[in-house]
């Protein structure tokens, strides 16, 4: 098997997961850039990288040969028959850094092991609620985490095995579950820092397929922890007009109080539901995205040929980077829509309606009909009820008197909505490929045993 810069052998007892080329791919593109930013502060810093659960080797052995910079590199597995793929495929590539194969349970190993490690990447076969202590329990001040969650069923459908894992209440209604799911993630690698007296920045995080993935640089500060709880909070949402209200547990030093003490929603009168506690703040930092951008832009015809997934890596990282960082979720338009009962609006139409009045919009890397807006749900239905009135001729008495349309159509919008489409409120990503065909899913994993405890465990790779 080939890929990248390296090439492993097939072995059907240790897991390798072909749908996970794009994770890796991106793995390769994050790590330089954060190398390349942290040796700007502090050139001389040397870097080491541990793969917690390497199965075949690969992602260990592609960091080794494709992100110069790095000078130590541990490969960990429970899996016997992984070691000794590992072993191989180590034999068969050119490689000036050889990963050390450490053969033993990880999180004893994160917890025992007295180096710190630069980067330490968690991918295993299900949820990363497991390993996200001992991860920071290994990992350097101004170090790198890196952590997937392929148990995106539980996180988005399955509301007490997502709180038993993650401390956080669900809504698998909600069109923005995905997105949610990775917020979850955050806030519970946020939660577990605090205890450490670690603060977490995000510098790039992102949802595909089945899986979430997040890159997140870990500091020691006190004053970052004073105003941990700022980072976090609620999130209001109606069970009629899909509106949403997060809602921070803190702004500015201050408690904020519960903004729907009635329960229901001021927009339509429908109940109200309570999700929560996710991360509110940015998923990725805007700084990092543009060195990722600029590396891969500066390495194009290398990294067509390197990466198998340039077309969708290139399209998700500049889909993320145009989305508004001060919008904490999303909307899925026909979901609103169909509130009205009307034919879906245009991206560019509802953007240039929501620019007429002062407010931003982009779309969402999560969903194709998705878009995130800084504008409050009541200037939303504001432009929709507009366009509904408009285009369709809607009135409220073409509702049910009871009903949240009737309510939203009651309302009296803004008079200036304009819905002309200007090159300010379109999106600059036409042309380029932003999704790709569903994968498969995370594939089935191997049933191994680790001789030296004998038990019979489960391998926890997604690779």
């Amino acid at each position: 098997i080939e890929e990248g810069c390296v090439k492993i052998k097939k072995d059907d007892k240790v897991f390798y997961n072909p749908s996970q080329i794009i994770n890796r791919d991106l793995t390769v593109l994050m790590l330089n850039a954060y190398l390349s930013m942290t040796k700007e502060s502090t050139p001389s810093r040397e870097f080491s990288y541990l793969d917690a659960m390497s199965a075949s080797g690969i992602r260990s052995i592609r960091m080794s040969k494709e992100v110069p910079g790095l000078n130590s590199l541990v490969s960990n597995d429970l899996s016997a028959h992984a070691i000794q793929a590992m072993q191989e495929n180590l034999e068969i590539n050119d490689l000036s850094i050889i990963p050390q194969i450490h053969h033993g349970d990880c999180i004893s190993f994160m917890h025992n092991n007295t180096k710190k490690f630069s980067i330490v990447d968690i991918d295993p076969f299900g949820s990363p609620a497991l390993f996200l202590d001992p991860a920071l329990n290994t990992i350097e001040k101004g170090g790198l985490l890196c952590v997937t969650a392929t148990d995106t069923l539980t996180l988005c459908s399955t509301p007490d095995v997502a709180y038993s894992r993650y401390q956080s209440v669900i809504s698998p209604t909600q069109c923005y579950k995905h997105e949610f799911a990775l917020r979850v993630i955050l806030n519970s690698i946020h939660n577990r820092a605090l205890t450490r007296n670690l603060s977490i920045t995000p510098l790039f995080s992102f949802y595909n397929d089945f899986y979430v993935r997040t890159f997140v640089k870990v500091d020691a500060s006190g004053i970052a922890n004073k105003k941990g709880y700022q980072k976090v909070g609620m999130v209001y949402s109606c069970n009629g007009c899909h509106s949403y209200w997060p809602q921070r547990f803190v702004t500015d030093g201050k408690c904020k109080a519960a903004p729907f003490q009635s329960g229901t929603c001021p927009i339509c009168a429908s109940s109200m539901k309570l999700t929560g506690p996710v991360w509110l703040d940015p998923l990725s930092d805007n700084k990092f995205m543009k060195t990722a951008i600029e590396i891969l832009d500066n390495n194009e015809e290398q990294y067509k040929s390197q990466f198998k997934s340039y077309k969708r890596l290139n399209g998700l990282l500049r889909m993320c980077e145009e989305e508004l960082p001060e919008s904490s979720l999303f909307y899925d338009v026909p979901q609103l829509t169909r509130v009205l009962g009307i034919s879906s609006i245009s991206p560019n139409n509802l953007r240039a309606g929501l620019h007429s009045i002062g407010y931003k919009a982009s779309g969402t890397h999560c969903s194709r009909a998705g878009m995130k807006t800084d504008a409050p749900p009541e200037a939303l239905w504001d432009v929709l009820s507009s366009w509904a009135s408009q285009q369709h001729a809607k009135t409220k008495e073409d509702y049910p008197p009871t009903s949240p349309a009737h309510r939203i159509m009651s309302r009296i919008p803004q008079s200036n909505i304009s819905f002309e489409p200007t090159l300010e409120v379109q999106s600059k990503l036409e042309g380029i490929s932003k999704w790709s065909p569903i994968a498969k899913g995370p594939g089935k994993k191997p049933r191994v045993s680790y001789t030296p405890q004998k038990i019979s465990v489960p391998s926890a790779k997604s690779e």
